[in-house]
């Protein structure tokens, strides 16, 4: 007599063995989704600060945040954060909403994710909303980021 179950029983547990697998492959993602690995460079929560030239003035600015992801040299995805520049004349705070010298400075809708910042190394800022996947989901928001020039 033929057991015709034996395949049955290796069917199943095969089906159990995906199931394992995908149980580990969602517990593998969720925990690089807390370190946060975007556009092929890690980083880690915590208090980030980046000091830089941004606008090419010769004198350095600090952008610092809980989250700084760089996107190419002059784009970064921030959230929560602030950018100061060299003589502290702007200050621009990345909350869920803009404030620039503590005060709102346009009616927007909630920044959940965090913003786009782009530093075409002139006097001038870009900022966008960002979505929850990095991407621009606002227009575009320009200010002059240095009073000297």
């Amino acid at each position: 007599m033929r057991d015709y179950n034996n395949g049955h029983d290796k069917l199943i547990r095969k089906e159990l063995d995906m199931k394992y697998l995908l149980i580990a492959l969602f517990s593998i993602n969720i925990s690089f989704g807390q370190v946060g690995i975007i556009s092929n460079e890690l980083v880690l929560p915590g208090d980030i600060e980046l000091r830089k030239d941004f606008n090419s003035d010769g004198k350095t600015e600090l952008l610092h945040a809980l989250s700084i992801i760089k996107i190419n040299e002059n784009t970064y995805r921030v959230r929560d954060g602030q950018f100061i520049n060299n003589d502290r004349t702007m200050i621009i705070d990345f909350k869920e909403i803009l404030l620039v010298n503590n005060a709102q400075y346009i009616g927007q809708v909630k920044a959940k994710y965090g913003y786009i910042i782009q530093f075409p190394q002139t006097k001038y800022v870009s900022i966008y909303i960002s979505d929850e996947f990095g991407r621009i989901d606002s227009d575009e928001l320009i200010l002059k980021i240095n009073q000297e020039i």
